[in-house]
């Protein structure tokens, strides 16, 4: 059935919350002393004595850097501890919406008797690399974003695990829908129902890093991305965003890129203006990707800059929805990352090389300027 296509997206309009003095919200503490690689006993029942000290629990110590962790405090709680000058080098306070998604759409035509394939899907040639044996199978994905809903009939063969830096559960259960639907794009599963995931044998683990509303704090993300480097995952898809830096982050990427696993990362729906793609897409151990609608043209809406390194779909694109059976379909930038996942899942399935005029490279070692094929026949 013939769809419609949504050349807007659909920003959400909101206030931002105050929260009052006497609320708890979260932090980054940066606890003096040398490095640490992996976690340090003593210094985390350090980090955990704290916590207590302040009727809270420690959230998260980063495995690249034990002197980093997280956990709730009010804003008193927050200055006397910055009083501990001997022990606390600094305390990072965030905002609850500092990063975010922020579009949402109805329900798509489809024909619910036979498998669909998006236009995206088939955009990218993602067929013929299915027909040529490269299905995402043997690669670990880990899409950060509000969650997954693990049980919805597209996805519950390809969940393997998973993890909430909200509440610091092993349970990332999707509250608002936007990471089911990154999750779809990437990898719904090939069962001849609702719509075929690019890479629809990968395996997904799952983060939730953002509310049900939409958005989140920095310490979360950088949370999710060090637990995601932990599980040994191949590729990071992030389909999220904020306009300010954040160090936790920036070094938590570092370290994930340093591991060899690969960050895509949406550029942004900042556009049409240059110099607008937004944090994390703007790190250099990140892979930028900026939008294209139907003709293959820079979609108004995408964030533009040096740091994009390459442009997916991202307009009308199709998705998983929690609840549902099947899907969701609208635009966003937001979605192209899960795009560009052809590139380091499904054509990189059983090794790590993509396919050049000169030969295989590695994905880290294109250059600006490469020509990169992937799916044209007798070229796999």
């Amino acid at each position: 059935m013939k769809k419609t296509p949504l050349h807007e997206p659909v920003r959400k309009i909101r206030t931002r919350r105050t929260i009052s003095p006497e609320e708890k919200r979260r932090v980054t503490i940066y606890l003096r002393g040398p490095k640490v690689d992996g976690l340090y006993s003593e210094r985390v029942k350090l980090q955990e004595a704290i916590s207590r000290f302040y009727g809270t629990k420690r959230k998260w110590t980063f495995n690249f850097d034990d002197r980093i962790f997280t956990c709730d405090l009010t804003a008193k709680e927050i200055e006397d501890l910055k009083k501990n000058t001997d022990i606390i080098e600094k305390v990072v306070e965030h905002k609850e919406d500092e990063v975010e998604i922020m579009i949402t759409y109805p329900y798509p035509d489809f024909d619910p008797d036979n498998e669909n394939i998006d236009w995206g899907v088939s955009a990218i040639n993602a067929p013929t690399a299915w027909d040529a044996g490269y299905t995402g199978k043997g690669i670990k994905l880990a899409i950060i974003d509000t969650g997954v809903a693990y049980n919805h009939i597209d996805l519950k063969d390809r969940y393997i695990a998973g993890y909430n830096a909200i509440t610091g559960s092993d349970d990332p259960l999707d509250d608002h829908g936007h990471g089911t639907w990154c999750a779809g794009i990437a990898c719904a599963s090939a069962n001849d129902i609702g719509y075929k995931g690019v890479a629809p044998e990968v395996d997904l683990y799952a983060v939730k890093v953002l509310s049900a509303q939409g958005y989140g704090t920095w310490a979360d993300v950088a949370a999710g991305i060090d637990w995601a480097t932990q599980q040994g995952v191949d590729v990071i898809s992030m389909s999220l965003g904020g306009t300010q830096p954040d160090e936790t982050v920036e070094n938590a990427c570092a370290n994930a890129w340093a591991r060899g696993i690969v960050i895509v990362v949406a550029a942004g729906n900042n556009g049409p203006g240059m110099d607008t793609v937004t944090y994390p897409a703007k790190y250099s151990s990140c892979m930028a990707v900026a939008a294209i609608d139907y003709q293959k043209y820079v979609a108004y809406f995408s964030s533009r800059g040096a740091e994009v390194e390459i442009a997916a779909p991202g307009v009308g694109v199709t998705g998983c929805w929690p609840g549902k059976h099947l899907d969701m379909y609208g635009d966003g930038q937001h979605f192209v990352g899960d795009y560009w996942y052809w590139a380091n899942g499904t054509c990189l399935t059983g090794d790590t090389e993509i396919y050049t005029p000169s030969g295989p490279k590695q994905i880290k070692d294109i250059k600006e300027g490469d020509e990169v094929f992937c799916f044209d026949k007798g070229q796999l």
